[in-house]
Parts: C-alpha cells; sequence; structure tokens
C-alpha cells in the first residue's frame, strides 16, 4: 500500500464473473454514459451487463450475449444504451440487450491490437492492426470514411478532435494530426518496452508501459513511472510519477481534476493533474495469489470504481453508501415502468420476473391500434415442404450417449428415404403436382428456342399493355371495383388485363395458390440462358434480372430503382451524354434500364454494371461485394449490405449526375437526385467560446428508424 491513513472509498460488492458454470477472467470493462449499467467483457467473447444491488450484495446480472470468439480487450459505453466491443478479430456495435448494430472484421494474420473513440462526437471510431494500419469508422453510417498508415504497430489509441495519440509496442509515442489527413506533428521514445495505456487530458499525455530487461531485449521488466508529455512539443519528459511503493502501472484513467492510477496488484490511487502530488482517495482490493488487475473503470459520476482481475472478480468500491453510476442516475431500459408491468401481467400474461422470460426481454409500450405484424389465421397458411416425421417406436428406443441420442434402426425404410408424417402426399397433393407438371403452362410447347425453331413452333407473344404501362405514363389502368350488375366482373377484368388463356379464374377467388406463382424450375440447354423461352411463364412486358451470377443480390434494389420514373429517367438521360468516366455506374444503370424497357419481357442481365461495381474500391471497402463462392464477408448480413448498396447507388448517381443537374437547375437548388429520394438535413456547429453558430446543409440516403421503447 503506498498510502498511511484513511481513505472515504470503500469495498461495495464483490462478484464472480460465472458464465455458464465457469468463471472466465474480465478483460475490459465501463459504466454506461446515461444510465445505471456496468458493461464487462471476459476472455471467452461474451459481453455481459450489470445493476446494482445493495451494499454488500452481487451484481445483479441483466444480459450476457457472445459478442467475439476472443477475449474482448476494449469497451466504450456510448449513449442509449449502445456498446462498441473490441476484440482481436472484430470490432462490433451492440445494444445493452444483445442486438447487432454495425461489426467489422479482420484477418488472424492481421489481427485488431487497439482502439479509441472520439468522446467528442461519440460517432467517431479508429481501430488498428499490427500491420499498422487502421481505419477510422463512422459509427452513424457504419462505414470506413479513411485509412490511415501508422508505420508501426499500435498498442494504445486515444482520439479527440484536436490530435491522435498512439503508443507503440516500440515504446514510442506519436501525435497525429485528424485535422491534417492524421499527418505526424510529435513523436518521441519513451519506453524500451511496450506502451501499456494512455490518457490525455488538454496539452498533457499520460503514458506507462515496460522496458526491456537488461541483457535481454526480448525479457520484459516492471516500469513504475508514469510519465508526462507536452503533446505540442515531445522534445522531454515534463515529470514522471514515480509508483515504486504501489507497483506497476497497468491503466490510467481521469476523473475530474484527479489522475488514477491503477496497478497490477489492484491498488488504484488519485494524483492531482496539477502537481501530480497524492490525493485522499484510493482503493486496495484483495486479490487472489496469482491474480492480476485486467481492467479498471471510473464511473461518470465519479462515486464508484471497478477493478476486475484474472481470476474473474470484479470488486466494485464506492465512496458513498448508495452510489450513482451515471451523472443522470436513469435506471437501464431493460425493465418495465410500474405502469407498463402492470399492463404486461393483466393485458397479455407476460412477467418480467418468470425465470421463462429473457432477461434482454425490452417490452413496447401499450398500443391501441393492431400491429402491422399481426396476422389473422384466415391468411395463414402452410409452406414448404412438411416436418420430418419420426416413427414413435424410434422414440420410445432412444439411448442418450455423450450428448447424442441413438436407437436401433427398424428396417421400415430404404436407404436415404424420408417421411413426412401420415397422410402427407394427401395433403400436400397440389402443391406436389403442380411442382412437378408445367404442362398447362407451356401448352405442350418446349421451353427451349432452338427446340421450337426445329418443331416449326410460333413464340408467344406478351399482351400490348404499352397504353396504360408503368413506363409510360408512370402508372397502371385501374380497374373498376364498383361493376353494375350488367358490367363485366373483376375476375374478368383481371383476366382481360393480363390475358385470359395464361391465369385461371380462381386465381382471385382467394383459393390455393395458382400453379403460374408457384415455384418453377428452370433448367437451361447446352445453349444456356439465351435458349430459354421466358415468354412461356411470363405474360406481361417486365423483364427479369439474372440471378445465378455473382453480387445478383442486387437485382431487387436495380428493379426498384427501374420502377421510380424519375430516377430511370435521370440515369437514361446521363447514359445517353458524352460521359468521361469509364466506370460510371450512372452509365450502366441506364443502359441497364434501357434494356429492362425494351426487353419486352425476356431475361436481361446486369453483368456489366456488377462488374464495374466490383472494380470500384469503395464497394470493396464497405464490403458490398461477394466472394468468389457466392458469399458475403464475415459477420455481414443481406440485411445490411443492401442498405448500403442502395445508398452507395444513390451517392454515386447524386454525384455522376451532377454535370446534368448543375446545367438545368437555379442556383441553391438541390440537385435532381436529392430532390427525388434525399432527405435534407441541417448540422449546427456552436463554438463554446463565442457561441458563434456555423449551418451547413446537406442530404442524406437513408433514415435510421428505432423502434419504441417501454
Amino acid at each position: 500500500m503506498a498510502m498511511d491513513g484513511g481513505s472515504d472509498w470503500t469495498e461495495y460488492t464483490q462478484t464472480w464473473n460465472a458464465q455458464a458454470g465457469e468463471v472466465w477472467p474480465v478483460f475490459s470493462a465501463a459504466f454506461a454514459a446515461d444510465s445505471e449499467l456496468l458493461y464487462t467483457g471476459d476472455g471467452s467473447g461474451r459481453l455481459t451487463t450489470y445493476t446494482l444491488g445493495g451494499a454488500g450484495e452481487a451484481l445483479e446480472r441483466q444480459t450476457s450475449f457472445q459478442c467475439a470468439h476472443t477475449p474482448l480487450s476494449r469497451l466504450f459505453a456510448l449513449r442509449s444504451n449502445h456498446v462498441l466491443a473490441q476484440s482481436s478479430d472484430t470490432l462490433q456495435l451492440r445494444t445493452a440487450g444483445g442486438r447487432r448494430i454495425f461489426g467489422k472484421t479482420t484477418t488472424p494474420n492481421d489481427p485488431f491490437t487497439a482502439a479509441a473513440l472520439n468522446i467528442s462526437t461519440y460517432s467517431d471510431v479508429l481501430v488498428c492492426t499490427s500491420a499498422g494500419t487502421a481505419s477510422l469508422l463512422d459509427l452513424s453510417r457504419g462505414a470506413v470514411v479513411k485509412r490511415i498508415n501508422l508505420e508501426s504497430s499500435t498498442v494504445a489509441l486515444d482520439l479527440d478532435r484536436a490530435a491522435l495519440t498512439s503508443g507503440t509496442a516500440a515504446g514510442y509515442l506519436a501525435v497525429r494530426d485528424p485535422r491534417a489527413n492524421f499527418n505526424l506533428v510529435h513523436s518521441a521514445s519513451v519506453f524500451s518496452g511496450p506502451v501499456s495505456d494512455i490518457v490525455t487530458t488538454g496539452k498533457f499525455i499520460y503514458a506507462c508501459g515496460a522496458k526491456a530487461g537488461a541483457g535481454n531485449a526480448y525479457h520484459m521488466a516492471r516500469d513504475n513511472m508514469v510519465r508526462v508529455y507536452d503533446r505540442r512539443n515531445m522534445s522531454a519528459c515534463l515529470d514522471a510519477i514515480d509508483c515504486e511503493d504501489s507497483g506497476t502501472p497497468a491503466k490510467l484513467s481521469i476523473n475530474g481534476n484527479d489522475l488514477w492510477i491503477c496497478h497490477d496488484s489492484g491498488y488504484a490511487d488519485a494524483r492531482v493533474l496539477d502537481n501530480h502530488d497524492h490525493s485522499s482517495a484510493f482503493i486496495e482490493p484483495e486479490l487472489g495469489e496469482y491474480a492480476y488487475a485486467s481492467a479498471f473503470c471510473l464511473s461518470p459520476s465519479g462515486s464508484a470504481a471497478l477493478v476486475a482481475d484474472t481470476d474473474g472478480v470484479l470488486h466494485l468500491w464506492a465512496n458513498q453508501e448508495s452510489p450513482q453510476l451515471s451523472v443522470c442516475g436513469k435506471d437501464p431500459d431493460l425493465h418495465c415502468s410500474n405502469a407498463q408491468h402492470t399492463w404486461n401481467v393483466r393485458g397479455s400474461g407476460l412477467r418480467i420476473d418468470d425465470e421463462h422470460i429473457s432477461l434482454s426481454v425490452v417490452p413496447l409500450p401499450q398500443i391501441k391500434e393492431p400491429l402491422l405484424s399481426r396476422m389473422d389465421n384466415d391468411v395463414l397458411c402452410d409452406v414448404g415442404r412438411p416436418v420430418t416425421f419420426v416413427d414413435p417406436e424410434i422414440i420410445g428406443h432412444l439411448k442418450k450417449i455423450d450428448s447424442v441420442e441413438y436407437a436401433p434402426n427398424p428396417r421400415n425404410y430404404t436407404r436415404n428415404q424420408q417421411a413426412f408424417g401420415p397422410q402427407w402426399r394427401a395433403k400436400w397433393k397440389d402443391g406436389a403436382d403442380a411442382f412437378k407438371d408445367d404442362a398447362e403452362l407451356t401448352q405442350g410447347r418446349s421451353k427451349f428456342l432452338s427446340v421450337q425453331r426445329h418443331r416449326g413452333e410460333q413464340q408467344l407473344q406478351p399482351p400490348a399493355v404499352a397504353s396504360s404501362g408503368i413506363l409510360n405514363e408512370g402508372r397502371v389502368s385501374s380497374i373498376d371495383t364498383n361493376a353494375s350488375r350488367g358490367s363485366p366482373s373483376v375476375q374478368q377484368q383481371v383476366q382481360q388485363q393480363v390475358g385470359a388463356t395464361r391465369f385461371p379464374i380462381d386465381m382471385v377467388s382467394g383459393g390455393k395458390i395458382p400453379k403460374q406463382m408457384q415455384r418453377m424450375r428452370i433448367e437451361y440447354s447446352r445453349f444456356g440462358v439465351e435458349d430459354f423461352d421466358f415468354s412461356l411463364y411470363n405474360s406481361t412486358q417486365w423483364s427479369g434480372l439474372e440471378g445465378n451470377i455473382t453480387n445478383s443480390y442486387a437485382n431487387s434494389l436495380l428493379q426498384m430503382l427501374f420502377f421510380t420514373a424519375e430516377f430511370r429517367s435521370l440515369v437514361m438521360s446521363h447514359c445517353a451524354t458524352d460521359c468521361p468516366a469509364t466506370k460510371c455506374l450512372s452509365c450502366q444503370m441506364g443502359l441497364l434500364f434501357r434494356m429492362l424497357q425494351t426487353a419486352n419481357g425476356t431475361s436481361c442481365q446486369a453483368v456489366q454494371l456488377l462488374n464495374i461495381l466490383a472494380d470500384r474500391s469503395e464497394a470493396t471497402a464497405l464490403a458490398l461485394l461477394e466472394d468468389a463462392h457466392g458469399n458475403l464477408a464475415d459477420g455481414a448480413t443481406y440485411s445490411i449490405v443492401a442498405q448500403r448498396l442502395l445508398r452507395f447507388f444513390l451517392e454515386q448517381a447524386n454525384n455522376e449526375c451532377a454535370p446534368l443537374s448543375d446545367g438545368l437547375r437555379h442556383k441553391g437548388q438541390q440537385r435532381f437526385v436529392e430532390q427525388i429520394i434525399g432527405f435534407p438535413q441541417e448540422t449546427k456547429t456552436i463554438c463554446p467560446a463565442c457561441r458563434h453558430t456555423q449551418v451547413r446543409t446537406s442530404h442524406a440516403f437513408s433514415v435510421d428508424l428505432d423502434s419504441p421503447q417501454g
């Protein structure tokens, strides 16, 4: 212990970090910024949230979920119960309940080594790899906005608006200017071993680290000094805080006017920032014989401190009888309010204290109208193949060996044969027959154009609906639903619009799904897709896009943009101009839209557009591309990637079609793409000193909608 005398800090509680009956060491921790929550990350890659109980009582675990496959080395608490977690293989933005919002992964050969959050904006995060490269991510957009070469392996970071301070594995401190493309401003050799931690306040940098052992450069010895530098001029060390009596400094944190130094022994004390003298505040948890401190954090309110060790014990200390973790003291949104809890119990039967209810359940507020997701029984139907049927004789003779259950084979079925329950053939006969036999659709004709030409058959033509088509006037023809007794019925009007020879009358009768709308097998001949007669299956003038090529998940987005009449006209007009760009996406979209407009029901291909997309470096940085096997990047989902791709298409069209719109629009008027799809937004920047306000107007092509909270 480094000090004599007493401290107003006392141990509030101790809690074991037990996951599924096994205790894991905790390597990162953070207190929530605006609620009474504590986040911890352990060696198994799980992120756990806690709330305070009574004095001496264990912390109450709220949620726990798998976030990575390697230990979570850093946690950053954001507003609205969001947390940013970094391990060696992933960087993820999650909610306190475990919902994944954003993620970035790396390869095992180039792991993540450090990360820093810009607490001035809470939207920018910088993550570094062992190869010396760094990526600046915008959390609000979920995208990489800049790539930086730091030229050395970085193990500690601190980021704010004024400077990026980094510590390397070789013991160097470097200061870079974010406002000047992160150019190097100052650097200094501080330790002969790796830097352990960095904190900054104003113009000063505080750093702790290790030093190389005498006679062996690969053996690291303890360095008991916390070194202080002026980041405006790092030519010499301003001060060195001696921690010889307390142990090796491991973690640093600044709270108010105090610098907290946590040592590997678990002892943590506060130093006054002005003169670096001891203050009266210190904590000294009792660690196991072979344990050392692995995580340390202070609550935003300054009334609680946490020390976690490698034995998996959380030591929470406080300077009040009833400490408040956050400044506002707001309860987390993981529980119901009293009124909401009463409604849940009486109205829906959901009880938050039921052991069968997940702790991460966030109830929705009471509403009077039915939800859009509500489905009545009369509109529900069975879809797909039924569940595999298992003979009760087999289930009755199961024996469990090493978590696998076995049963004797009664020899009732042949090899690779499956049964789907009693009378399943009768129940699913209509669907099976429609899937196998499409003779009614083809009317005895061959599916392949080459065979039709050999037989002398005439190809079917789609109905002429150009006079009321959506491509010509931007609308579809209407159907009179108030037909009189002597006028044709609604069903007859539908058949007249789409071709009575193709659709039976029960298509609109609410009966079974017609065969024309069921899933069809398309078999190609030796001449490929060009030889397939799509007119047998498509009686309209609308054309589809081929889906058996790489990145064909973009087809639905392209079709949506094609049926946006104003956007279609803009890119087709741009395609007709003399565009100097060789990889212009707007030119390729205009060409594709011209193909879809004139194909008259035959299949089209977006190969050229998707190849141009694959050649764009921005698409690779945003992880919009599939690999050679048709798989997305690790951790990516098609729902998220499709949103990024749509935003990317719109941003590129807005920039590439700018010369066309700039020549026609008035000064101060929006560009055409911004007028069609964009959302205007206004950003105000207020100087805290002189209160000067700077307003910047821009447009966004995406809006994030948050679900209502109870």
